[in-house]
């Protein structure tokens, strides 16, 4: 497991919180080229660029899981969302 001196957590509320979330990370696995299953694709970790840690927290399987937090008082909003495969790692 890799630390990084650096770690950001997104913390989305609301629907438009949610919706935006979706989008934001939807664009950071394509950025730092990780799959929708949160794993690595033809990239191995050790290259030239691991800054990706910054953004995702590697589970115990070896996949990468955002720092997020989506709040929201109606859950229909997150459930919807279940479905996302960005955000179901």
């Amino acid at each position: 497991m890799v630390f990084s001196n650096r770690e950001v957590v997104s913390i989305h509320l609301g629907q438009a919180g949610a919706q935006l979330a979706s989008t934001t990370w939807e664009c950071y696995n394509w950025e730092h080229k990780i799959k929708n299953d949160g794993s690595l694709q033809d990239y191995k970790i050790g290259d030239d660029d691991n800054c990706f840690h910054t953004f995702f927290c590697e589970s115990q399987t070896g996949k990468f899981v955002p720092r997020a937090i989506l709040v929201d008082t109606e859950p229909t909003v997150i459930d919807s969302l279940e479905d996302f495969s960005q955000l179901k790692f």
